[in-house]
C-alpha cells in the first residue's frame, strides 16, 4: 500500500499532564487539555524538555470551538512556534462537533500558509479529497 505524499511517524502522547484522545473536546470534559497559548506553551516546554518535538494540536476560536479558520488557527500557531523552537506543530483536522467534510475543505482551501504538518484521519469522509487538497498546497 503506497501513499502519494511523504508520512512523518507522530507519536500523540498521552500522559496524565492532558489527554490527547479526542482532542477536540471541550474544556469543560477535560479540565486539564490544554486550550490557550499560555497552556500550550506550558505543555510544549515540559514535553521539549523531555525529548518530544512534535505536536498535535486543536486550535480553538474565542469561544473555545475547535476551528481551523485561518484567522484563528495561523496567529496561534505562529506565536508558539516563535515561543516554542525547535518544535514541530500539527493542525488536527477531525470531522466532530458538527463540522462537515464541506466545512473542513471550505476552511483549509482558504489558507495562504502551511503548518508543519496537518493530520488527516483516513476513515473519515473525504479523507482522499482532503489529502489531495493538501498535497496541492
Amino acid at each position: 500500500w503506497a501513499l502519494p505524499f511523504t508520512c512523518h511517524l507522530v507519536i500523540i502522547v498521552s500522559s496524565n499532564r492532558i489527554s490527547s484522545r479526542k482532542g477536540g473536546k471541550p474544556k469543560t470534559e477535560n479540565p486539564n487539555l490544554p486550550t490557550s497559548f499560555e497552556e500550550y506553551k506550558k505543555e510544549i516546554d515540559w514535553f521539549q524538555a523531555h525529548g518530544l518535538h512534535d505536536f498535535h494540536i486543536h486550535f480553538r476560536d474565542p469561544e473555545g470551538q475547535d476551528t481551523l479558520l485561518q484567522k484563528y488557527v495561523q496567529p496561534q500557531w505562529e506565536a508558539l512556534k516563535i515561543a516554542c523552537p525547535g518544535c514541530r506543530i500539527g493542525i488536527g483536522s477531525p470531522l466532530l462537533f458538527g463540522r462537515t467534510h464541506e466545512k473542513r475543505m471550505e476552511e483549509i482551501s482558504t489558507w495562504t500558509w502551511k503548518p508543519d504538518y496537518i493530520s488527516l484521519n483516513i476513515p473519515e469522509e473525504g479523507s482522499n479529497e482532503l489529502a489531495q487538497l493538501l498535497i496541492e498546497k
